[in-house]
């Protein structure tokens, strides 16, 4: 889409970025920051011992995300502070340096001034929205052509009347994130990440013929579909109220469950087989999931799942993280308990001896 100027105020530049100012942290420098647009998440309001009430939230853009505190918003007059707290995108003012805490390095922004911004679409501001690499009729488009090849027809009917385009559920299941931090965090991510386990499962479902091929595709789709509820649909990646009750297993469950019990004669076993899928697809207990995966279906989305998770996860976590000159992240994934090789050279030829 193209940037106008009815978009947002033409004194508006994102010449700086988050990943910019995190590097320029690296070596210790305070970076200033100047009526700079960024996306906004779990703004809220919080009291500290000695600092009273002030404002915490995490700013972002395109690439990643810095925690900010704000000690004087609550001298703004309460009407205008509560419109900016449910507002996705602020032009920040202030000061990013290192704060240490705990015995860590955190980088963090103290916000001196932040004020809305007038857009009607926040994807036309160069540099701030992150989204899938494809667009929403691209997904659409994909998603159709994939539910064609479920030729099981209870299953078939059901992905058509809830994801399926005339579905419900199309427009939300095109836009949210799969998760806020750790993999696919960006609008349109929940598709990214169910378009790569089928397109795995697609090139290799004839080497595992056992597997049910429709029951398998469909699990990989709505394996997720919990996210519908539990995360928001704007631009950036955040909780919806749903989400603070309730994890998306449950949600998933619940959801496919009325979904399901809506199409009169839908096979009670195909039921039982297609939850069994949601309710295992973090495998071991221990990671969220009610139950173990117990059938081929359920251990093929299971895995799927991991790792396109995984591989995603590392590029998020180069992002939150930055790397440092030996390319591998500052700080070790909170996931995986480790860091990550963030760089990606693969030598190709023999070393002189």
């Amino acid at each position: 889409m193209d940037r106008s100027s009815s978009d947002f105020p033409p004194n508006f530049s994102r010449t700086i970025s988050v990943d910019s100012i995190k590097q320029q942290l690296l070596n210790d420098q305070q970076v200033m920051i100047a009526d700079t647009p960024f996306l906004v998440r779990r703004p809220r309001i919080e009291r500290g011992s000695t600092a009273g009430r002030y404002v915490k939230c995490e700013l972002g853009d395109r690439s990643g995300w810095l925690e900010a505190v704000w000690w004087d918003a609550l001298k703004m007059p309460k009407v205008d502070l509560d419109s900016l707290l449910t507002n996705e995108v602020w032009s920040v003012t202030g000061l990013a340096s290192i704060n240490h805490y705990g015995g860590k390095k955190i980088p963090q922004v103290k916000i001196e001034r932040a004020r809305s911004i007038p857009c009607e679409d926040p994807t036309t501001i160069p540099g701030l929205v992150r989204r899938s690499a494809s667009s929403e009729v691209e997904l659409s488009d994909w998603l159709s052509g994939c539910l064609a090849l479920v030729k099981n027809a209870p299953l078939r009917r059901l992905l058509e009347e809830t994801i399926g385009e005339s579905g419900p559920w199309h427009k939300t299941f095109l836009r949210v994130p799969a998760a806020l931090y750790y993999h696919h965090a960006y609008v349109g991510g929940l598709v990214d990440h169910v378009r790569e386990m089928a397109s795995v499962w697609l090139s290799s479902q004839q080497v595992y013929p056992s597997a049910d091929s429709a029951l398998t595709l469909s699990g990989i789709l709505l394996h997720d579909v919990g996210k519908l509820d539990i995360y928001g649909f704007g631009v950036a990646p955040q909780l919806a109220p749903t989400g603070r009750y309730m994890d998306h297993i449950s949600t998933g469950i619940a959801r496919l469950s009325l979904a399901i019990d809506s199409i009169p004669g839908f096979p009670h076993l195909l039921k039982d087989q297609l939850l069994h899928i949601v309710a295992s697809h973090h495998g071991d207990k221990e990671f969220g999931s009610p139950v173990t995966p117990a059938t081929r279906e359920a251990i093929v989305v299971h895995h799927l799942d991991r790792m396109s998770s995984l591989l995603s996860h590392l590029e998020e976590w180069t992002l939150q993280s930055g790397v440092d000159q030996f390319g591998w992240t500052i700080d070790a994934s909170p996931w995986l308990k480790t860091n990550l090789a963030g760089s990606h050279q693969i030598p190709n030829q023999l070393e002189e001896i």
